[in-house]
């Protein structure tokens, strides 16, 4: 079924340092595929503090906190359509653990009112804890008779490379262990910072503990928009007795007293738009004009066969945008003598025949024009501060609450902007490994994915629902845009420049740490980019993520390919884009796909096509 490229040695010692969802994955296919090698022991050797399979996700944290990714859409599980693996492993995804469970939950602190799982809902992140936990014993609990596993609930904080070529492991316990081949899986790093003052809080997870030592009464400063802003809220509301009365699509939110007053400032002052409703039937947005032919055309034309992101591939996504609006409305209203398919055909050919706008003018004059880049916004209205900038704030977030509700299905703007999801794989493979030049890939992850994220991956529609309550509660006050804290030594304490906000006692940077080589707060990190065995894409802070080819391999300081190592997760983010989320399958998934290829690179097999899938079955308890 598969045979191994090279001669092996008779034990391979393998190392995983972090074991979240990026981790397991890679611990699912180390399992998977040893059975393949009758004549090889292997031994995994697992460094991982906390539970294992869980990562972010702690069992233990409030029900308040929740998922912006829907419950039927992730899973562990690999099958052949998530990795192009026929050894598949059968399993729950998270919404069939959920029900196989009897789970119910209510959000609200001290709800009695409990419902049933739905596979639509955003759920809480500890339960996406416990099914990671689940997943890990599951997984573990036969082992191949060529396996053994090795765990040890400490962190690695040193590495080294030995004679033999391998990696010598250090841990807190002062434990070494040596490895032949090692798998980094590390997750969020975040960086070391130095702040003026204690009550500047930098990292702001785990919630609620982080910010414990706010007290009631006292001002808090609270930067961004983002879904880590939306956790804090909840934290400082829900999390301190208050309660959110929700009804007909609206929030009221009732103080219990023990909140600070929080003041929300940002950079640019653009909300997020909130993850619109879906259905489990709803098929993603397929691209008509993005090709591989054009592709590999596009390629053909440039300079080294690398792109800019503004003239060569924006276009092409607006147009996709514009697709999707239309082939949206047609189906919604059922009042075309084409098919949704017969529409696609159209719309692909007219592409092809540079007739394109001639069709789009023909739909807008059926339908309603449509602007994709009015939906995009980079910058505010000009003019706006104070009540102003409140009232144009709060309007946005009802329109697109509005929308939200309609859903995917039934609501032709957010079925264009959906498209920035649906097609992340189309950016991907135009991206990836140095896809853009130097110029575009910079404005690219400072510019245009900032507004990716604030387009398609904000918070669930109850959160923005109960930032509008908090506002009209007066519990949150907005600073002016572009409005950032300065702090006063003599007083301990930071002022915005924003006139009618009073000063701030105490101010959160709500967003994960970054992840990167460059001042990383990762010892193991930092000995691999000290030893040269790493290094970053580009060599300033933010665009800094571990350069890597194929599925993780990374670069050494030469430019040469290491052998023996894999780097996944948030830590490669800028050699690939878009590495924060927990795998799905039932598609293909680009970090189970990783996950697949890294192992097989890893021990040595080179695949070969199976008439038959194997599978190796579930149980659940």
């Amino acid at each position: 079924m598969v045979t191994p490229k090279f001669e092996v040695p008779t034990l391979l010692r393998v190392g995983i340092i972090g074991l979240g969802s990026r981790g397991l994955a890679i611990l699912e296919r180390l399992l998977a595929l040893a059975t393949e090698l009758k004549e090889q022991h292997l031994h995994i050797i697992i460094f991982e503090p906390n539970q294992p399979g869980v990562g972010l996700h702690s069992c233990d944290q409030p029900d308040y906190l929740l998922l912006n990714t829907v419950a039927f859409q992730l899973s562990v599980f690999p099958d052949y359509a998530a990795n192009q693996s026929a050894i598949e492993r059968t399993g729950p995804d998270f919404y069939q653990w959920c029900i196989a469970r009897g789970i119910s939950f209510n959000e609200q602190p001290d709800a009695t009112d409990q419902k049933l799982v739905a596979q639509t809902d955003f759920l809480p992140r500890r339960l996406i804890g416990e099914y990671l936990a689940w997943s890990f014993e599951n997984i573990t609990s036969i082992l191949p008779p060529n396996v053994s596993l090795q765990l040890h609930r400490e962190r690695a904080i040193k590495l080294q490379t030995t004679t033999e070529g391998g990696f010598l492991i250090s841990s807190e316990a002062q434990i070494d262990i040596e490895v032949d081949k090692l798998f980094l899986t590390l997750g969020h790093t975040g960086r070391k910072v130095v702040t003026q003052t204690k009550r500047h809080i930098t990292d702001v997870y785990p919630l609620p503990a982080s910010i414990a030592e706010i007290d009631a009464g006292t001002v808090v400063g609270v930067e961004g928009f983002g879904l880590a802003t939306m956790d804090v809220l909840a934290s400082l509301s829900s999390g301190r007795g208050g309660r959110y009365i929700r009804e007909d699509g609206l929030s009221h939110y009732l103080p219990s007293g023990n909140e600070p007053l929080i003041v929300l400032y940002s950079r640019t002052g653009l909300p997020f738009r909130v993850r619109p409703e879906t259905t489990t039937t709803r098929k993603r947005h397929q691209p008509l004009f993005i090709t591989p032919g054009l592709q590999l055309q596009l390629r053909k034309q440039n300079k080294e066969g690398q792109l800019d992101f503004v003239d060569d591939i924006l276009p092409l996504m607006i147009a996709e945008m514009r697709a999707a609006f239309y082939l949206t409305h047609q189906q919604i209203t059922e009042s075309s003598d084409l098919s949704n398919d017969q529409l696609r055909d159209q719309l692909a050919h007219a592409f092809r025949s540079a007739k394109l706008d001639e069709l789009f003018s023909a739909l807008a004059e059926q339908y309603g024009s449509f602007d994709p880049l009015e939906y995009l916004p980079t910058e505010l209205p000009p003019g706006l501060s104070g009540d102003k900038y409140v009232d144009w704030l709060v309007q946005f977030i009802k329109e697109d609450l509005a929308e939200g509700a309609s859903g995917l299905t039934n609501s032709p703007i957010k079925a264009a902007l959906e498209v920035w999801r649906d097609l992340r794989d189309t950016l991907r493979s135009l991206i990836d490994f140095k896809g853009l030049n130097e110029t575009s890939h910079r404005d690219f992850y400072s510019s245009w994915v900032p507004l990716i994220n604030r387009t398609v991956a904000g918070p669930q529609k109850e959160r923005h629902q109960d930032f509008l309550a908090l506002i009209a509660a007066g519990v949150v006050k907005l600073a002016n845009p572009g409005d950032e804290p300065v702090w006063l030594e003599h007083k301990e304490r930071y002022q915005l420049n924003s006139n009618h906000l009073p000063e701030l006692d105490w101010l959160i940077s709500a967003r994960l740490p970054s992840s990167g080589l460059l001042n990383t707060d990762s010892s193991v990190l930092a000995d691999l980019f000290s030893a040269g065995i790493v290094r970053p894409v580009y060599n300033s802070q933010g665009l800094d993520g571990v350069e890597i080819v194929g599925h993780g391999s990374p670069l050494n300081q030469a430019g040469c390919k290491v052998e023996n190592l894999w780097v996944l997760g948030p830590l490669t983010e800028g050699a690939t884009y878009y590495n924060h989320y927990i795998p799905s399958a039932g598609a293909y998934s680009r970090a189970l796909s990783d996950a697949q290829g890294a192992v097989l690179e890893c021990l040595g097999i080179l695949a070969e096509p199976l008439i038959e899938k194997d599978c190796y079955d579930f149980c659940l308890p």
